[in-house]
């Protein structure tokens, strides 16, 4: 056994033993960030051990999210921090062949170590903003806090969630194609082994499949029609005839009781015994489950039609909620703003984790987040409930002790 040796470079070892021994050590949030983005340029390493190094490095008062770290990309992550904390400054990722908007640093700043003391940066920002000498690796800047920087990280964050699988794409036609696709193959390949009986075997299929899908529908409507016509259907036999049939179903077997009346076609003994058999089949399979839809399908049928359990819930919190809060919530926001403190979100942050457990404080899981006071209650005549309360509250977010 040999042991081979493979030349590393030794700046790539540096890097990477000072990206696992950084930490943030009591400085601003900008500053550790800043310094991590120079650090984890140098290194190859994916985005789910930069994350994870990233918040191991960050003081224990920080803000943090709950899902794993592997969800979001680093420049996600850093920003989900950011956001959280209470930051004014945003991390975005923008082409190789686009240029910065800040000039380009002076030599004296490209040699300088990262621990600075802050300075105001040349280009114009909106609003008192502050930043460090650019020590960014290219292909990422920083830029100002906006109106929208919430809206900004919660869809860099969904994004990222669709990307990684934790919320399922819609499903595609594949399957469709892909059994088309063999019943053409299948079908040119039957009327190559035989060509004479072709048509009289497709014929015969047609027939089967027909007559199979009208006696079914024949064993929906009996119970539909006995069981459940009044109650579901208000004695509408038309309804339960449309809910029962299906259109081509009834156009395939009027084709067939007028060819067998006027078409002058004929089918033989055996014929009509293999088709018998074929049907008698058919029926006792779907009876037992075996030809029924497998979950996926089932899935997908929920997903068409929105029958999901996600979608009652989200429905049921716009109706009985979202619809009587949202519309008020700039008025009560401007009545508190008047007379207490002006807020400087005017939002609404609703909060919606992955595994659905909400703490009935938020500060109980956090220190960081302080509860202050409620805004103006809203008070409505709902569903017979006269003078019904709506509160929302309004939260501190604390950083050293200082308010975010």
């Amino acid at each position: 056994m040999g042991i081979y040796l493979t030349p590393v470079n030794p700046e790539s070892l540096q890097a990477e033993d000072r990206l696992c021994r950084l930490r943030q050590s009591g400085r601003p949030l900008e500053r550790y960030v800043e310094e991590f983005l120079e650090v984890s340029y140098l290194v190859g390493w994916p985005d789910a051990s930069l994350n994870a190094v990233f918040l191991m490095g960050l003081d224990k008062d920080i803000i943090r999210y709950s899902e794993p770290a592997c969800n979001f990309s680093l420049v996600n992550s850093i920003n989900l921090i950011l956001f959280l904390n209470g930051s004014n400054f945003e991390v975005d990722e923008i082409k190789k062949n686009q240029d910065y908007p800040c000039p380009a640093p002076s030599a004296a700043y490209q040699a300088s170590p990262a621990h600075l003391t802050p300075e105001p940066c040349t280009y114009r920002f909106n609003g008192p903003v502050h930043s460090w000498p650019s020590a960014f690796p290219r292909g990422r800047k920083w830029v100002s806090n906006s109106a929208d920087l919430g809206a900004k990280v919660a869809d860099q964050m969904m994004t990222s969630v669709r990307e990684d699988g934790l919320v399922p794409r819609a499903r595609s036609r594949l399957p469709v194609v892909c059994a088309a696709g063999l019943g053409l193959l299948m079908l040119v390949f039957a009327w190559m082994l035989d060509s004479d009986i072709f048509r009289e075997r497709a014929g015969m299929f047609l027939f089967c499949l027909t007559v199979q899908r009208f006696i079914h529908s024949m064993c929906l409507f009996a119970e539909e029609w006995l069981v459940h016509s009044r109650q579901r259907y208000h004695g509408r036999i038309n309804e339960i005839f449309q809910a029962c049939f299906k259109g081509h179903v009834i156009l395939g077997m009027c084709a067939i009781i007028l060819m067998l009346m006027f078409g002058g076609i004929s089918f033989s003994h055996e014929q009509w015994s293999t088709m018998a058999i074929t049907c008698a089949g058919y029926l006792l399979l779907n009876s037992l489950g075996v030809l029924g839809p497998a979950p996926v399908e089932i899935s997908e049928i929920c997903e068409v039609k929105k029958m999901n359990v996600a979608h009652g819930l989200a429905w049921s919190f716009y109706i009985g909620y979202l619809k009587f809060v949202l519309p008020d919530l700039e008025n009560k926001i401007s009545q508190y703003s008047s007379t207490r403190t002006k807020l400087s979100s005017p939002r609404l942050h609703i909060l919606l984790p992955l595994n659905a457990v909400v703490p009935t404080k938020p500060e109980e899981d956090n220190t960081n987040v302080v509860f202050h006071e409620n805004l103006p209650e809203l008070e409505l005549d709902i569903a017979g409930v006269r003078n019904r309360s709506y509160k929302n509250c309004v939260y501190k977010i604390t950083q050293n002790n200082k308010v975010g």
